[in-house]
């Protein structure tokens, strides 16, 4: 246990400002000045509820979330009094600029909300690069972006939002998925072709080989209807045949898109399509098609209230309300980024890793066989991950107590397959679907805990295709969140996950209707 003058040392030392200590002749007086003797008795009941086997970490892990609470107070009052932005501000503007705004509280990225992981115009005629510094300011209707930069106490829901004049594609092409967000107006003097590709859509649930539509995320505005689509991104040549056989564009048709498949895929929707690729910044689009949905789509966000459990996941929807500065974000698509956004403004990549969710499904390829994500992750349900991972009590015969590690902690994923003579003995396709999924889950949220440490950040949103209707990540990643920060932090996710970029991309030429 800490004594009562490590705990006096670590936080005079490592969390007061140093020149409140010079306020103080004595530490008796020090401790009166700051009422600190109410601190050191909620540490020792904290404590003494948890029992760490790490006290110092858990405390200073402790003391961070209730600064982070006070900020988020401090924030609450300060937003009452807020005035909104230039509502002509550009929506794709590079956010990697910093705010020029003091207060940083101008312009919402998002509305409030937590063990064992620029653009220049292009020569090449195949695409358009779309430049927020040619941007026609010119609204070009009463409900323009204005609304997507309205705070929070003044948020406008989807059902309300008119979007006249907007294109009707945004297409997320990533490494392993292609992702469309589409806009359906409730016009009848829709064009010929634009007809087309609505009655295609809607005519079936599922594309070709992989592609499928994404029903129960649709949603609502006041002149239409959202849309979401995706398929294999290995599939391209064939769904751009398909797109051709169905006549769903026109030459020369300009479609916005975002991913490296914006710049990979150019030449081939040029030539066969006759169609020019819009493209936008991938992590600008990202952002901003989180801004969107977190602003205008009741319960966007959610987060599991029993993250320990592992057997009877439960959610609750979060309604972020004020300011959710900072937070990071984990974008869990083929690889993973981790984002720390200080502002609607400002973004930084503070860490990543290649261990993604390429990794599970060309992993889940060579063992398993599994030709898709769904088929993988539908054996993953069926799986035990025990009968393939090493768990403590394998090595230890039950919990390692000096270590305060339970015997169900995986101790080495895929350790068990070491030690069989015939390593396919006894397990299934499942069973290491499921191991992989927990193996990549577990590693990411630990990364992003780490990170969440290192920069003092207490909301941790997940988001990424890898996420798409696969609550076996989520519960390991909400788990291992728990777990590693004693219970401090939560995992937070989002139903549109793997959409963002799309939707982003849908927004890109909202002051920019001549791109062609």
């Amino acid at each position: 246990m800490v004594s009562d003058t490590e705990i006096r040392r670590d936080v005079k030392d490592d969390v007061l400002p140093r020149d409140s200590r010079r306020k103080a002749a004595s530490d008796e007086d020090y401790f009166l000045l700051h009422k600190i003797d109410a601190v050191f008795d909620e540490l020792r009941a904290e404590l003494k509820d948890h029992r760490p086997r790490d006290p110092l970490m858990f405390l200073r892990n402790h003391l961070v979330h209730k600064v982070a609470q006070a900020h988020d107070r401090k924030s609450r009052r300060r937003a009452r009094t807020f005035v909104p932005a230039d509502s002509n501000a550009v929506i794709g503007s590079d956010l990697k600029a910093a705010s020029s705004h003091e207060d940083g509280e101008s312009g919402r990225l998002a509305p409030e909300s937590t063990q064992s992981s620029p653009m220049t115009s292009s020569s090449d005629e195949s695409s358009i690069e779309l430049s927020d510094n040619e941007t026609d300011t010119k609204q070009t209707s009463e409900t323009s972006h204005s609304n997507l930069r309205r705070h929070r106490s003044h948020r406008v829901s989807a059902s309300q939002l008119t979007l006249s004049g907007q294109p009707l594609i945004g297409l997320d092409i990533g490494g392993t998925l292609c992702k469309i967000c589409c806009f359906e107006p409730n016009s009848c003097d829709l064009q010929a072709t634009n007809r087309r590709k609505f009655d295609f859509l809607k005519n079936s649930m599922t594309y070709g080989t992989t592609g499928r539509r994404d029903s129960a995320l649709s949603f609502d505005c006041a002149d239409g209807k959202f849309h979401f689509i995706s398929f294999e991104t290995r599939r391209m040549p064939g769904a751009i045949e398909l797109m051709k056989k169905e006549g769903l564009f026109n030459d020369d048709e300009v479609v916005l898109a975002t991913g490296g498949g914006a710049h990979k895929y150019a030449d081939l929707f040029a030539k066969k399509l006759g169609v020019l690729l819009g493209r936008g910044d991938e992590l600008t689009c990202l952002l901003k098609g989180l801004n969107f949905l977190l602003e205008h789509v009741p319960d966007e966000c959610y987060y599991f209230t029993n993250p320990k459990s592992r057997g009877d996941p439960r959610t609750k929807s979060f309604d972020m309300q004020g300011t959710v500065y900072p937070y990071f974000l984990v974008n869990i698509g083929s690889g993973v980024s981790i984002l720390r956004v200080d502002n609607s403004d400002s973004y930084d990549r503070v860490s990543g890793t290649s261990i993604g969710g390429g990794t599970y499904m060309g992993l889940c390829r060579l063992l398993t066989k599994c030709e898709n994500f769904d088929r993988a992750t539908l054996a993953a349900a069926t799986g035990d991950s025990t009968r393939v991972d090493m768990l403590v009590s394998d090595i230890y015969g039950g919990d390692y107590d000096s270590f305060g590690l339970k015997g169900d902690v995986v101790a080495s994923a895929f350790g068990k397959i070491v030690m069989k003579d015939d390593p396919w003995e006894g397990i299934t396709k499942g069973d290491i679907s499921r191991s992989l999924i927990n193996m990549i889950g577990i590693n990411v949220a630990q990364l992003a805990y780490l990170c969440a440490m290192r920069y003092e950040v207490t909301r941790i949103l997940f988001a990424g295709n890898f996420l798409r209707q696969n609550p076996l990540t989520q519960n390991a990643i909400a788990f291992s969140v728990h777990y590693w920060s004693h219970g401090l932090m939560k995992a937070f996710f989002l139903r549109h996950e793997g959409y963002f970029g799309s939707v982003g991309a849908y927004f890109l030429p909202h002051q920019r209707q001549d791109s062609s």
